[in-house]
């Protein structure tokens, strides 16, 4: 019997054996469960890209084929990793620069003798914050509500008046656009004071008539509801139903999506109550960067030194330097090219103070001397 792994988006392959006795044949299906990777960690500085990447079972994989890429508009690393893969394994590689993306892609493709076992892809996004809104001023984060949404004293969000809602509100507030990823994480700490049970003429019971709907909306259009903050649910006439803390929902759409938070409360004509406080909103992504820009001397002691170096971060492309005099004199200029320091040189420079000076694009830094020789 022979056996020749195939993808599928299951990775499970079907075997079929065939065992002929006696003139009867019995066949015997077997699930064979495929290798697959995933990213345990993944740290990335701008320049460096760090990731440790486990398996789904124990057996070491020999020979294992190991390619990752992480990229934006180009390629920022495109690495392969001949090894036998036992638990885990570990990467450190230095990259290109990324400037000005909303989000990084990372690929692993598990390989051996040349067929694929796993592909799995992770997004970096720009930043470890997507959208956050503790609504301490105003509500210019949102680009749609109805009139009955305000922020408190205690800033905190709710729809009603006066602190309370009313009765037969149906009252929305949408979100600006942000971008989602696989595994995207909405936090929202919420503070409600809701009717444990609502009454009908002083004896029918009605549930879950009063309370917030929080619902997602992917690409203007797709609506899912996330939750339903309501009230209902105690059997007793007089005592409100509180609900406290951090709720937390994980979206995972299959790709980047453009969406909005749809937040939107509701009431019956019967009894009110305080209503569903939120006091902050945050959506984080799985995995993220942050683009990091800095130009920084090493030598703090400049005294008697004819060489000064800087460390340069995050910048890509040229960079101009210039030394310039007190009086604005330009006695040395210099141009590096992705270079990653800079060593000037303050050879036959009289002691004095000077100005020293980095421009690449936008990025300008300035750095003052006091030479002493």
């Amino acid at each position: 019997m022979g056996y020749s792994p195939l993808y599928s988006a299951e990775r499970t392959d079907t075997i079929y054996m065939s065992v002929i006795e006696s003139g009867e044949t019995d066949t015997l299906i077997s699930n064979v469960k495929r290798s697959s990777v995933d990213f345990d960690s993944m740290k990335f500085d701008n320049t460096v890209f760090k990731a440790v990447v486990s398996k789904n079972h124990s057996k070491t994989i020999k020979g294992a084929e190991m390619r990752i890429v992480l990229a934006g508009t180009d390629t920022l690393l495109d690495t392969l990793i001949t090894c036998d893969f036992y638990d885990f394994i570990s990467l450190s590689e230095a990259t290109g620069i990324p400037t000005g993306l909303s989000y990084l892609t990372a690929d692993i493709y598990l390989s051996k003798s040349g067929t694929l076992l796993s592909h799995v892809k992770e997004y970096l996004n720009n930043g470890e914050v997507i959208f956050s809104d503790d609504f301490s001023s105003d509500l210019s984060k949102w680009e749609y509500k109805s009139a009955n949404w305000l922020i408190n004293a205690n800033s905190q969000l709710y729809a009603g008046a006066d602190n309370k809602y009313l009765n037969n509100m149906d009252d929305s507030i949408v979100s600006n656009e942000f971008l989602i990823y696989p595994g995207t994480i909405c936090s929202l700490y919420i503070d409600a004071y809701l009717p444990s049970l609502e009454f009908i003429d002083d004896s029918i019971p009605v549930f879950d008539l009063d309370g917030l709907f929080i619902k997602l909306i992917k690409d203007g259009a797709d609506t899912s509801i996330l939750d339903f903050v309501s009230s209902g649910g105690a059997l007793s006439k007089e005592p409100a139903m509180r609900i406290k803390g951090w709720r937390e929902y994980v979206f995972n759409p299959t790709s980047v999506e453009n969406a909005n938070i749809f937040l939107q409360f509701i009431s019956d004509s019967v009894i009110t109550d305080s209503g569903v406080y939120i006091s902050n909103i945050k959506i984080s992504p799985k995995f993220y960067y942050a683009e990091s820009t800095s130009i920084t001397r090493e030598d703090k002691n400049v005294i008697g030194r004819d060489k000064i170096k800087y460390s340069i971060t995050g910048i890509p492309g040229d960079v101009d330097i210039k030394i310039i005099t007190i009086d604005g004199r330009v006695i040395k200029q210099y141009n590096l090219n992705n270079a990653p320091s800079a060593e000037l040189s303050f050879s036959g420079v009289p002691s004095g103070v000077y100005f020293v000076i980095f421009e690449a694009g936008k990025t300008v830094f300035k750095d003052k001397l006091i030479i002493l020789k």
